[in-house]
């Protein structure tokens, strides 16, 4: 029997604490934090992952967040997503488009521990780390080519 393991984890960077009403934004650079760590964390699945990042000074988009599996593997990250409780909770009308997420492939990855690092860029070029997660990935059994 094959089955498929999914995970949710949602956690924030370190560093960085839940919304509370009337907190304000960082005074310099900017912030960015993780919403949701999810995907099929067997050998051959994803690891997808959400959040929001915006520059102190110019807003969002940031020019752009990195993430990256074991140090080494990039993955895909899409910026722009519609993020109105950030716009909400910081009161600035710039920070609505500071959503983002990103996947990476586990194709080819080992079982066992591994890390993702999620970092924003800001438009001088100032990264804004997002932090690091440890998961660890399941051996997917192999899928015969033929079934009888």
């Amino acid at each position: 029997m094959i089955r498929a393991v999914t995970v949710v984890l949602t956690l924030l960077a370190p560093g960085v604490a839940p919304f509370v009403a009337g907190e304000q934004a960082p005074a310099a650079g900017g912030q960015c934090a993780v919403d949701a760590i999810f995907g099929t964390f067997a050998t051959g699945g994803y690891l997808s992952a959400t959040g929001f990042a915006f520059d102190s000074s110019h807003g969002a988009p940031v020019r752009k967040v990195e993430l990256t599996l074991d140090g080494a593997i990039p993955g895909e990250v899409t910026l722009r997503g519609l993020r109105p409780d950030v716009l909400a909770h910081f009161a600035r009308s710039d920070y609505l488009w500071a959503g983002w997420n990103g996947e990476v492939s586990l194709e080819d990855v080992p079982p066992g521990e591994h890390s993702v690092d999620i970092v924003a860029i800001d438009h001088e070029g100032r990264r804004i780390p997002c932090g690091r997660r440890t998961f660890t990935v399941v051996a997917a059994p192999e899928v015969p080519s033929r079934l009888a």
